[in-house]
């Protein structure tokens, strides 16, 4: 009889190894301390619904097991025993498998931990960032401190929050840890940048988050906004286009309050284009900390601080990076064949006669007649998979106790998902020095800016680039790209749909060019009267200048005539159109201010205040527009010879 146990164990094992694991989430409380692991499975069938199959010839039943474990999951209760027989296992519903080979030799066994996050004073910390060393694997924790995470045996838990020291914990088969972080005292006497000045974060009562520059150059984005990602808490931005060197601006917000107010060296500016490679810190102001501000400041203030001079030897850093853009999501277009096949049914189903004939069918099936019956996948001719970009920067940092500089040039090139010459180069410069005059006279001089090019075919973009997409959807698999197979000629659409790939052409159906050149440029002179007073007066020019060329060409498909050997123009885009605009801006910025600041009984912090700002802009903006036939192309405004 027990032969025939063992053998319905052994029948019953094989045909479990080959199942998938299917997790339960029973929770199991159960405290053992060396006792034979067959004693262990029969209280763990008692106390759940799980029944468990093994060979009694391989598995040493007898051999002594320590499982403590409070609401635990299955997979978590298993791992502790397996860990400590050598064995592994398979879940499939209620039912597990124990076999006698090591886990070593099987997937990576993973267990759900709980914990809480608590402070010095055992209160809990809400938001604390809870993740696997060295993967994307985390969470944060609740309004009580709490988190709950799926993690591999052998992981390490890195802990970490603003203010605190961060912590490490390694698992080692536990289910269940609780940290309690210590301050970062250090942190604590770190300055950051508060409205016009400066401050301690120990003295600080408001919102304030700190970043350093060396990590918003780590992993470097185009955009400066979706550098911010996952960096500062409450920050929030997405993209809403993936078109390069794009500013999706009505989606940056601080706490979803609409977009904040940006601070840049003293000046209010736009960072979007910033080389991170140039700041040395970012400091995100919230709620009563964004109040000298005044009403420009209710969504919140950023105030970045570019890179200056340090007193040491000339250092020369060169940085480079490159890295692949792809969609989040890819569509599955239907084949010619799917196409024919499905629009007949649809036809019959509606009492109509087919489209297509079975042969017509079959040809489109097999692919033997491409030339007239072709399969078109209209996303994977127009969209990539992948799309590359890449960031230079050469900066140089020095100084003496006299003059001290630095000196940054930045490149970054970044192309398209679409199968185009859509692309985003921009050139970043920046010069800070600091000299001192006298021992009590200083001077800061800063130039900075940056010229962008965007370079797009006409249909991209705005509304342009929904056309485009909706031309993708809209023309079916069984039109082809070219009339006859012949580059030279685009197919023309049996609807009302232009030709994608035509579309992405600049050549043939037009372009849209911009430059934007943007100039900053800062004098300061700073003065100490006494010990803790000094003067300040700062002068600021800006400069942006933005010129936009768009041409859309009026432009021709084709059919193929196979019988006369010809090609069939079709006019889809009639009249070609030209619009050029210039739009310059000017801002001038002046600031002259007294600060008192000084420590009394090294206890008490006093600081003071005075300033006034002087702000004037001016811009205007010039657009013309110009018309052309099929004959006229040239993209120049005298050139256009139809009437507006």
């Amino acid at each position: 009889m027990r032969k025939i146990k063992q053998t319905v164990r052994t029948i019953l094992l094989c045909g479990f190894l080959f199942a998938y694991t299917d997790a339960t989430f029973a929770q199991i409380t159960l405290s053992v301390k060396q006792q034979p692991v067959r004693e262990v499975i029969k209280e763990i069938e008692r106390i759940s619904d799980y029944r468990f199959f093994y060979n009694e010839n391989s598995i040493p039943m007898e051999k002594r097991v320590t499982v403590n474990v409070k609401d635990s999951d299955i997979e978590n209760v298993l791992n502790l025993i397996a860990d400590q027989m050598g064995i592994s296992y398979v879940i499939k519903n209620n039912q597990i498998a124990l076999s006698a080979e090591k886990r070593a030799n099987v997937a990576q066994q993973t267990r759900k931990v709980q914990g809480t996050v608590v402070d010095d004073l055992g209160m809990p910390v809400i938001g604390a960032n809870v993740s696997v060393k060295g993967t994307t694997n985390g969470t944060i924790t609740d309004m009580d401190g709490n988190f709950l995470l799926e993690v591999p045996n052998n992981a390490i838990l890195e802990i970490t929050y603003i203010g605190y020291r961060p912590q490490e914990i390694a698992i080692k088969g536990q289910t269940r840890v609780d940290i309690k972080l210590a301050e970062d005292t250090q942190k604590l006497d770190e300055v950051v940048v508060v409205g016009y000045g400066t401050q301690k974060k120990a003295t600080l009562t408001g919102a304030v988050a700190s970043l350093k520059g060396e990590e918003l150059a780590k992993v470097s984005q185009p955009n400066m906004k979706a550098n911010l990602i996952g960096k500062i808490p409450g920050v929030r931005y997405q993209e809403s286009t993936g078109e390069p060197g794009v500013d999706s601006s009505d989606r940056f917000n601080i706490r979803g309050f609409g977009e904040p107010l940006v601070i840049v060296d003293g000046v209010e500016r736009p960072f979007t284009q910033i080389d991170p490679n140039e700041i040395a810190s970012m400091n995100v102001l919230k709620d009563a900390s964004a109040a000298v501000y005044g009403f420009k400041g209710v969504n919140g203030v950023i105030i970045i601080e570019t890179k200056k001079g340090e007193m040491s030897r000339p250092k020369i850093n060169y940085s480079y990076s490159i890295g692949l853009q792809s969609p989040v999501k890819n569509l599955e277009m239907m084949n010619a064949y799917e196409y024919a096949y499905y629009r007949n049914q649809a036809l019959m189903n509606a009492g109509q006669s087919k489209r297509f004939t079975d042969e017509e069918v079959e040809k489109y099936r097999t692919g033997s007649d491409p030339i007239n019956y072709p399969s078109t996948d209209w996303y994977a001719e127009t969209v990539r998979k992948v799309a590359p970009k890449q960031q230079h920067n050469l900066n140089i940092n020095g100084g003496s106790e006299k003059i001290r500089y630095f000196f940054s040039l930045g490149y970054l090139d970044q192309e398209s998902i679409l199968k185009s010459t859509q692309e985003f180069k921009r050139y970043n410069f920046r010069s800070n020095i600091t000299a001192e005059i006298t021992s009590k006279l200083n001077a800061e001089v800063g130039l900075g800016g940056h010229i962008d090019d965007y370079k797009y075919p006409y249909w991209t973009g705005g509304d342009e680039g929904i056309e485009l997409f909706t031309a993708i959807k809209s023309n079916a698999p069984n039109v082809p790209v070219y009339a006859n197979n012949n580059k030279n000629y685009y197919y023309n659409s049996d609807n009302n749909e232009l030709n994608p790939v035509a579309m992405l052409d600049r050549d043939a159906t037009g372009f849209k060019d911009k430059r934007n050149v943007e100039f900053n440029g800062q004098l300061a002179l700073n003065y100490e009267i006494f010990k803790g007073l000094k003067a300040r007066a700062f002068f600021a020019y800006d400069y942006t200048n933005l010129a936009q060329k768009e041409m859309k060409t009026a432009c021709t498909f084709y059919t193929y005539d196979s019988v006369q050997d010809t090609y069939n123009p079709i006019t889809k885009v009639a009249k070609g159109e030209l619009m050029e605009k210039t739009q310059p801006y000017y801002k001038t910025t002046q600031q002259y201010s007294l600060n008192y600041k000084n420590t009394f009984n090294d206890l008490h912090d006093v600081e003071a205040l005075a300033l006034w700002e002087w702000k004037e802009t001016n811009t205007n903006w010039f657009m013309a527009r110009r018309y052309y036939s099929t004959t006229s192309a040239i993209p120049e405004l005298d050139r256009g010879d139809v009437d507006n």
